[in-house]
């Protein structure tokens, strides 16, 4: 969950409470891997080298797991890269090559392991739970001039048990997971920015969590960006236009800042944002995001088109999004890369969601665990800035603009602030009738 608390400046009511929920209000509300490929691995002693067949995205980890499966030194296992069938993160653990190592050791054979769809669903190590809550502070203009974000979650890094992953805390009491909070340290000018990771012991427990695709910024923009869009309202300004103001590019946002601005304003000018009558019921929202990591970032923003219905019901019709990767390497990779994460982020803020129970994943297939179908596509434009500065990722990013930029949309069209992913027809209209 994401809760903020807007202490106005201004002549604004002060304490202003509003909730986020990157990942459900609801502690048991997790999200899966299920990659087209359950996860498996092959595994085969030939004299003294263990040989691992498997597709894997960490393969120094990888290989030391199978090492320790096996009893023997990490320098007699030779790792062989399979295509991965789908990773998104998941194949960064390599749990499927303890039983594959162990059964071959057993036997004295090469063993194959594959998970059934049943196992690779409730083995999965899920998204972290999270909770994050922000207080922002206002000046007489309605700028933003301070802002304390809190990001409280399960520490995925810190299960990995590899201290130099964690970074070191300003109170020295020890690492922190900073791959939590990435997407925290946004391009906006804001004087006075204060980001805490917190680790919930209770989630840290509850699942072994793991990296998701689009990892933090996938939930710390999507309370960011809700944010910002609140103030905006708050204070009376477009909220597109609110952003471009605090993307000034002073101190050290100047260049970064700058492409953020650029793809805000080429999304906009592709969609029409500001410029359409649009039907009663249907609303555009903005969002805008740094993703990844912020010294290797791509720079997106994302202008959605949706249609709500008195129900509740939600349809996407158009997610327009403009991406800054700085040179193209090959432009059609780029666009299906862009068009994927677009997808999957959309697949994430509206359809999927796992739940536990008795301490297991309840869903064990497609039919109860529901991404996005084809049938649901809606249309997606893409604009790809290529400037000539050095080529950054296309992976993720597009992945973390697309909930929040829903989320303002969704507001936008009827005047409901939704706080949770999914984002439901019974949250939408519950957030209507408080509207």
């Amino acid at each position: 969950m994401f809760s903020s608390t807007v202490s106005n400046l201004r002549c604004l009511p002060t304490g202003t409470v509003s909730s986020f929920a990157p990942t459900g209000i609801d502690p048991t509300n997790i999200n899966i891997h299920a990659p087209m490929e359950p996860m498996n691995a092959t595994a085969e002693l030939k004299g003294d080298i263990w040989h691992l067949y498997s597709g894997n995205q960490f393969a120094t980890r990888s290989g030391a797991i199978a090492a320790g499966a096996a009893e023997v030194d990490p320098k007699f296992v030779v790792m062989h890269q399979m295509w991965l069938g789908g990773g998104f993160g998941r194949r960064l653990d390599a749990d499927m090559m303890v039983p594959a190592v162990q059964a071959a050791k057993a036997v004295g054979k090469p063993v194959k392991v594959i998970y059934s769809r049943e196992n690779d669903m409730t083995m999965d190590f899920s998204r972290p739970l999270t909770f994050q809550k922000v207080k922002a502070g206002l000046d007489g203009d309605g700028k933003l001039i301070a802002l304390n974000h809190d990001v409280v979650s399960a520490w995925p890094t810190k299960r990995w048990g590899i201290p130099d992953f964690l970074t070191p805390s300003v109170d020295k009491k020890g690492g922190l997971d900073g791959f939590t909070v990435n997407g925290a340290d946004f391009f906006y000018t804001v004087p006075n920015h204060t980001v805490r990771a917190i680790l919930n012991e209770m989630a840290h427990n509850a699942t072994p969590s793991g990296q998701l695709r689009s990892v933090a910024p996938g939930w710390t923009f999507w309370a960011v960006e809700s944010m910002v869009d609140e103030l905006a309202h708050a204070v009376g300004k477009d909220p597109a236009q609110y952003r471009i103001d605090m993307l000034d590019g002073t101190g050290a946002n100047a260049g970064g800042a700058q492409r953020l601005r650029n793809t805000l304003l080429a999304a906009m000018g592709m969609s029409g944002y500001g410029t359409k009558q649009l039907p009663k019921g249907d609303g555009m929202g903005v969002a805008c995001v740094s993703s990844q990591e912020r010294a290797t970032a791509s720079w997106t923003a994302c202008v959605a088109h949706v249609a709500v219905a008195p129900s509740g019901e939600v349809k996407v019709k158009k997610l327009t999004v403009a991406t800054d990767v700085g040179t193209q390497v090959h432009p059609d990779n780029i666009r299906a890369q862009v068009e994927g994460a677009a997808l999957w982020g959309l697949s994430l803020a509206m359809f999927e969601k796992a739940t536990l129970k008795d301490g297991g994943i309840e869903q064990t297939n497609f039919d109860t665990y529901t991404p996005l179908r084809m049938s649901q596509l809606p249309e997606v434009a893409i604009s790809v800035i290529a400037n000539g500065e050095k080529a950054t990722g296309v992976g993720e990013p597009a992945v973390t603009v697309i909930a929040p930029a829903l989320g303002n949309a969704i507001f936008n069209a009827c005047g409901a602030r939704v706080r949770a992913l999914p984002i439901t027809a019974d949250a939408v209209k519950a957030a209507m009738s408080k509207a």
